[in-house]
């Protein structure tokens, strides 16, 4: 992740009463920042936050993907949908170290490189 990029856009993924937890993305460089109101979120954490409750439809051979699998999820319902729109569709961004997301504009799509990875996202799949 390169904090030093100037290009972020951020995006509010996931509000509550309490804390909004907000992506900072470039779509140039595929560098991503997950902050709440007040620091810097862990990226493992983030990620569970706003993508927990979506559901994994397809396991597939990676084509031009970092990852040696893709991984696609289906949002559980429209309102999850909305945050997939912070993604650029076909553009890979590091999410977590060694765990890269894309959208196809529908489903959200993750390409682990570690198989350690591979093996937590599709257990119980």
């Amino acid at each position: 992740m390169d904090m030093r990029c100037q290009n972020l856009q951020w995006t509010v993924m996931q509000a509550s009463s309490k804390r909004a937890l907000h992506l900072g993305a470039c779509t140039e460089c595929g560098s991503v920042t997950w902050r709440d109101t007040e620091d810097e979120v862990d990226p493992a954490v983030a990620m569970e936050q706003v993508f927990g409750s979506f559901e994994l439809v397809a396991q597939m051979p990676a084509v031009r993907a970092p990852g040696a699998v893709v991984l696609a999820y289906r949002p559980p319902n429209r309102r999850s949908a909305l945050v997939l729109d912070a993604l650029k569709p076909g553009r890979w961004m590091e999410g977590q170290p060694g765990l890269w997301m894309s959208t196809d504009g529908v489903l959200l799509l993750l390409s682990p490189n570690d198989p350690i990875f591979v093996a937590n996202l599709t257990r119980g799949a």
